[in-house]
């Protein structure tokens, strides 16, 4: 025999399932919304959620792998990643038998990248030639104008005029201007002949190499720019000159005392 219907049971399930999808979305928000608030909050959800798990971060490195980002400030330094050593077919500034050597991979459109074009430039004029400073290539992919800013400079560099477009490159990359017409201005204001330099640039000459340079160092699990390596310790981000804290108050150390370390240790040897 059929049970007769029960109105009121079936309003108090009813309001029950609304309580429970109520709850769910609200633990939803309240979730969202302290991942994207505080990096320590942000952390500890991470792990709460088990995405501690070994495999889980594997994974999770190697899709960020596949893009790239521009990085401001410092993040937490691999101790094991290696670069590829300087020698003689990289662009240096500076005796290449120099103590410290600085390794660069750079966007010339990556905003933080223009930060620290600043902060090599006080290493430069402080350190002389106890450093030697490689740039070699990393344009990232939300970048429009980072390939081929990055073919203009190795299109300079075959006239000998490497840093003399990376100047203005990054000169443009300060004042917001930094697109094709500016980059062929570029190449008339520092004396390259417009033809070969417009053949040059549009016929991508130089990409293989730019891409090649960026895969080398995305390789080494390095994500984003500027990537700057000092005597093969990698330092991530636009790292500021003179020494910092961190937001938790820890102390800090800026390019000019990573670089007076080096130099210390080598005149010790």
């Amino acid at each position: 025999m059929k049970k007769p219907y029960n109105a009121f049971k079936a309003a108090q399930l009813t309001n029950a399932l609304r309580i429970l999808v109520f709850a769910c979305v609200a633990a939803i928000v309240l979730m969202v919304i302290l991942y994207f608030s505080i990096a320590s909050n942000r952390q500890s959800l991470i792990s709460w959620l088990g995405f501690s798990n070994p495999s889980v971060v594997k994974e999770k490195i190697e899709t960020a792998k596949q893009g790239d980002v521009g990085l401001n400030g410092t993040v937490a330094v691999n101790e094991s990643i290696n670069v590829r050593p300087i020698d003689s077919k990289d662009h240096l500034w500076g005796p290449i038998d120099a103590p410290v050597n600085l390794i660069i991979y750079d966007d010339f459109e990556c905003p933080f990248c223009g930060q620290f074009y600043d902060t090599v430039n006080r290493a430069k004029a402080e350190f002389g030639n106890s450093l030697v400073v490689a740039v070699r290539h990393f344009p990232l992919i939300s970048h429009d104008q980072a390939i081929s800013a990055a073919i203009a400079s190795e299109c300079a560099a075959e006239k000998g005029k490497f840093w003399e477009m990376y100047n203005k490159l990054f000169e443009d990359n300060k004042a917001g201007k930094l697109k094709q017409t500016e980059i062929i201005k570029n190449a008339e204001t520092i004396g390259l002949e417009s033809v070969s330099f417009l053949a040059c640039l549009t016929k991508e000459k130089y990409k293989d190499k730019i891409l090649a340079e960026k895969e080398e160092v995305k390789n080494l699990g390095v994500i984003g720019t500027p990537a700057s390596f000092i005597n093969n310790q990698y330092q991530p981000g636009a790292l500021p000159y003179d020494d910092f804290n961190y937001p938790d108050g820890t102390a800090g150390l800026g390019l000019r005392s990573l670089i007076q370390q080096e130099v210390n240790k080598a005149s010790k040897k």
